[in-house]
C-alpha cells in the first residue's frame, strides 16, 4: 500500500528568528498567490501578478489590463451566471414545446400540415420553432413560409439560449440540461463504458449524496482526489471499484445514458456492472482494499435488483476477502507500523462498513454474523467533525438549500454502536434462545432493548432533527427502530401465544417503532421529495410494513401502512427489490387472511 503522507505537502520549516520580531509572521514573508489572471495574461499564457489592474506583465508591455472574475468558473459569480443561463435555456425549451403543442392543436389544417412536413423533412429546429411561434392567421402557409424566409435573410432573430441551437440538444432531457454535478471527475481512464465526463461526474455526485452517507464504504475525499489524478497505479482507486460504484449510482439517475436498453428501467447501470464483473474476474480474487470495496458494491447492486440470494453469496465472498486482507485481526505484522494514520483510518472505516452490512443481512437471513468485529474504531469519539459538506443533488427543487456538515463520522459511530448490539441480538435469538427458558430470554431481550433506547436518547446534537434534517440523521434513528422491530418479532416467534403479557408488550413496542419509522420517512419525503430515496431506506420499509399490516384495526397504523406503500411506489421503477417487497406483503396478507386497505391497493396496484 502507498501511505498517505501529508507531511510531504507541507513547506519546510523556516529557521527561528535571531531576535524577537514584533508584528511579523512566517506567513507574511510568503509570496501571495494570485487568485485570478487578467484577460491579456490568459491569452498570452503567462504568469499574472493579479489585481488590481494593471498587473506587472501588462504594465511592462504597456497593454490593456482587464480582470473579469465572472470568467473564473471557480467563483460563485460564474456559478450564478451558469445557473441563470440554464434557467433561461430551460424556459426557452419549455415555451417552444408549448408553442408546438398549441400549433398542433390548431383548427387550421394548413398550419398543422406545414409543421408536420417540416418535421418529416428533418428541418432544423429553428425552422420548426419559427412556424410554431407564428400567431395563427388565415394565411397560415404564407405567413409561416415568410417567417422562415425572413429568418434566413437575417430580418428576424430567434432568441434561443446561447444564440444558436444544435440539433443534438433535442435528445437531451431537461434534467440533463440543468444538471451541475457536485463533483467533477474524469471518465477516463476509469471506465470503458463511456467517455462522458459529465455523466460520470453526475453518477459520482449521486453516489456521494444518496448512498455513501449510509454505508461509508470508501473515503470520499481520498477517492475523489484519486479519481481526479487519473493514476491507474493508485492503491486507493481502480477501474473495478469505479465501475462498481457507477453501477450502484445508476439506481439514482434518470439520465437515458444509464439504461442499457432504452426505456427498460431494469437495465439501469447494467453496462457498468458488466464492466465491473469483467474487471473483477481479471483480478483473480486478490485481496486488496479496492477489491473488497468493489465486491461489496456489487453485492449492493444485486440486492437492490431484487437478487437477494446472489447478493448474500457475493457478500460472503467480500467477507472472506476482508479476512484474507487482515481487516478483522490485530495488526502484528511489522509493516503495519509503517502505515500512516490516514491509511489506518481508511482500513478501519471499510472494515466497519463490511461488518455493518454483514450484520444487517445476517439478521435478515436469521443467522449469526460469523464475523469478528473490527478491533478499533476509525476515529475517536471526540474526533467526529470533518470538512465534508452535504447538500441534495440534483438541486432542481432545492436551489436555495444551504449546505450542511455531512456528519459522516457521527453516522458511522452510531451504526457501529448499533452493529455491536445487533451481533449480540443475533447470538441471543439464533443460538442461546434454544438453550434457555422463556423468562431468561425475555430478560435478555429487554436488556438489548434498553441498550437501543439509551443509544437513541444519547444521540449527538449533530444528528438532531430540525426543520430540514439530513437524511442520514433520519436514517440513524430509523435503523435503531428497525433493530427494535427485529428483536421483538423474533422473540414473538419463540413465544408464540404462550405468554400473553410478554407478547402484548412486545407487539406494542415494535408497533410504536414501526410508526416512528413511518414518521421519519414522511419527513424524508417532505424535505427531499419522492424521487431520490436512499436505497438503504427501502430495506427498512421491508421490515416495517408487515408490522403495520398486522395492526390494521388501528387507524394510525393503517395510515402509516398506506404512506409506506406510497413510499415504495415512488422507487418501484428504480429498484427491482421493491417488487419483491410488494409480493411479500401480498403473500403475508393472503396467508393471514388480512384485507389490504383500498388506499394501499390503489397506490401499489396489488394483485
Amino acid at each position: 500500500m502507498i501511505p498517505l503522507n501529508h507531511d510531504e505537502q507541507l513547506p519546510p520549516l523556516a529557521p527561528g528568528p535571531r531576535a524577537p520580531i514584533v508584528g511579523e509572521s512566517v506567513a507574511a514573508s510568503r509570496p501571495k498567490k494570485s487568485s485570478t489572471a487578467c484577460q491579456s495574461c490568459k491569452q498570452a499564457k503567462r504568469k499574472c501578478s493579479g489585481p488590481p489592474s494593471p498587473c506587472n506583465a501588462c504594465r511592462g508591455a504597456d497593454s490593456e489590463c482587464v480582470f473579469d472574475e465572472s470568467l473564473d468558473l471557480r467563483r460563485k459569480i460564474a456559478v450564478r451566471r451558469t445557473v441563470t443561463e440554464l434557467e433561461d435555456s430551460r424556459n426557452y425549451y419549455r415555451e417552444l414545446l408549448h408553442s408546438l403543442l398549441a400549433s398542433l392543436r390548431s383548427p387550421e389544417p394548413n398550419r398543422v400540415d406545414l409543421l408536420l412536413n417540416l418535421i418529416r423533412r428533418n428541418a432544423s429546429l429553428l425552422d420548426i420553432a419559427a412556424v410554431a411561434a407564428e400567431t395563427p392567421a388565415s394565411s397560415g402557409d404564407a405567413n409561416a413560409a415568410e417567417s422562415i424566409s425572413r429568418r434566413d435573410s437575417g430580418d428576424i432573430e430567434l432568441q434561443s439560449p446561447g444564440g444558436s441551437f444544435v440539433d443534438s440538444h433535442s435528445q437531451v432531457t431537461l434534467e440533463m440540461l440543468c444538471d451541475i454535478p457536485l463533483f467533477q471527475v474524469p471518465a477516463k481512464p476509469w471506465t470503458a463504458v463511456t467517455d462522458d465526463n459529465n455523466l460520470v461526474s453526475h453518477l459520482v455526485s449521486l453516489y456521494f449524496t444518496w448512498e455513501h452517507p449510509f454505508s461509508q464504504l470508501v473515503d470520499q475525499i481520498v477517492l475523489l482526489a484519486e479519481m481526479s489524478k487519473g493514476d491507474l497505479d493508485s492503491d486507493l482507486c481502480t477501474p473495478f471499484l469505479v465501475n462498481s460504484l457507477l453501477a450502484m449510482a445508476s439506481a439514482y439517475s434518470d439520465f437515458p445514458k444509464v439504461l442499457v436498453i432504452p426505456g427498460d428501467m431494469n437495465t439501469r447501470g447494467q453496462h457498468f456492472y458488466m464492466e465491473a464483473e469483467r474487471l473483477w474476474k481479471a483480478e483473480g480474487g486478490k485481496a486488496t482494499l479496492t477489491n473488497i470495496q468493489g465486491v461489496i458494491l456489487m453485492c449492493c447492486v444485486l440486492r437492490y435488483q431484487g437478487k437477494e440470494r446472489m447478493s448474500w453469496l457475493v457478500l460472503k465472498q467480500a467477507v472472506q476477502l476482508a479476512r484474507d486482507f487482515g481487516m478483522f485481526q490485530r495488526r502484528k505484522h511489522h509493516n503495519w507500523k509503517d502505515v500512516s494514520p490516514d491509511m489506518n483510518r481508511i482500513f478501519s472505516t471499510t472494515a466497519w462498513a463490511v461488518s455493518i452490512l454483514n450484520a444487517q443481512m445476517s439478521l435478515e437471513m436469521g443467522q449469526v454474523a460469523d464475523l469478528m468485529l473490527p478491533t478499533t474504531r476509525p476515529f475517536e469519539a471526540l474526533d467526529c467533525d470533518d470538512a465534508i459538506m452535504w447538500s441534495p443533488y440534483p438541486r432542481m427543487n432545492q436551489a436555495s438549500y444551504v449546505g450542511k456538515p455531512a456528519v459522516h463520522r457521527y453516522v458511522m459511530a452510531e451504526l457501529s454502536n448499533l452493529t455491536e448490539i445487533i451481533v449480540d441480538m443475533e447470538n441471543l435469538l439464533f443460538d442461546k434462545a434454544f438453550d434457555i427458558g422463556a423468562a431468561e430470554l425475555w430478560s435478555a431481550a429487554h436488556e438489548i432493548y434498553s441498550r437501543v433506547r439509551i443509544c437513541l436518547e444519547r444521540l449527538p446534537d449533530a444528528l438532531r432533527i430540525d426543520d430540514q434534517p439530513l437524511p442520514q440523521a433520519l436514517f440513524v434513528r430509523i435503523k435503531y427502530h428497525q433493530g427494535v422491530i427485529s428483536l421483538f418479532s423474533r422473540v414473538l416467534d419463540h413465544f408464540g401465544h404462550t405468554y400473553p403479557a410478554w407478547s402484548l408488550e412486545a407487539r406494542t413496542t415494535r408497533l410504536q417503532s414501526a410508526k416512528d419509522i413511518a414518521g421519519y420517512l414522511r419527513i424524508q419525503q417532505q424535505c427531499y421529495g419522492p424521487k431520490q430515496v436512499p436505497c438503504p431506506m427501502i430495506d427498512v420499509v421491508h421490515s416495517t410494513l408487515p408490522i403495520l399490516l398486522d395492526e390494521q384495526d388501528d387507524i394510525e397504523s393503517k395510515q402509516a401502512f398506506v404512506e409506506l406503500c406510497r413510499f415504495l411506489t415512488d422507487s418501484r421503477q428504480r429498484l427491482k427489490r421493491v417488487d419483491n417487497i410488494i409480493q411479500t406483503i401480498e403473500r403475508i396478507a393472503n396467508e393471514c387472511g388480512i384485507e389490504l386497505p383500498l388506499e394501499a391497493v390503489d397506490v401499489v396496484d396489488f394483485d
